[in-house]
């Protein structure tokens, strides 16, 4: 596990085995960019709410504002969408390579196909006591409008029951 700072100047956990310099700057360079994304939609969100209270002040019919309000929020809230999911292996092979396609449904459509990152946040398992490393991977594979795949695979592990997997998906003008 290595840990790295984003502009932001938040520490978050890597997990990587090995990784490459390359591989560490493009993943600070990703959470760098998200945290950038979040600020961007928190300011458009305070843009809303000074459009209803200007439209409350201007006497303006208090439902209609209310009713323009939420319609906004639901747009833009639609463009961001989170999940998690487990997977239940139960795996005791002691394979060096086994792995599972999974595929995942967007509880709302996007209109463009948007960009998806996952992480593993539970990984149960047993490796035995001679060995002292496990190699897990989440990779999204292919991105629609309605879902992506992804791909969990696993390496050097004796035994893996669980995976939980969490994943953000972003509407590419979110990200613009």
């Amino acid at each position: 596990m290595l840990y790295g700072r984003s502009a932001s100047g938040t520490f978050h956990a890597l997990l990587f085995n090995q990784p490459a310099p390359s591989q560490l700057t493009q993943a600070i360079n990703r959470i760098t960019s998200l945290e950038t994304n979040v600020a961007s939609v928190s300011t458009r969100v305070d843009t809303i709410n000074t459009v209803a209270t200007q439209a409350k002040k201007t006497g303006d019919d208090l439902l209609a504002a209310n009713q323009a309000l939420t319609s906004k929020i639901q747009s833009r809230a639609s463009r961001v969408q989170v999940g998690t999911f487990d997977v239940e292996f139960g795996w005791c092979t002691g394979s060096w390579d086994r792995y599972i396609n999974r595929t995942i449904t967007f509880p709302t459509t996007f209109v463009n196909s948007p960009t998806v990152t996952a992480s593993l946040s539970v990984i149960d398992g047993y490796q035995s006591a001679d060995d002292n490393f496990v190699r897990v991977y989440a990779i999204v594979q292919t991105v629609s409008t309605r879902g992506f795949t992804i791909t969990l695979r696993a390496g050097a592990v004796k035994c893996l029951w669980l995976l939980s997997v969490s994943w953000t998906a972003v509407s590419n003008d979110v990200l613009a």
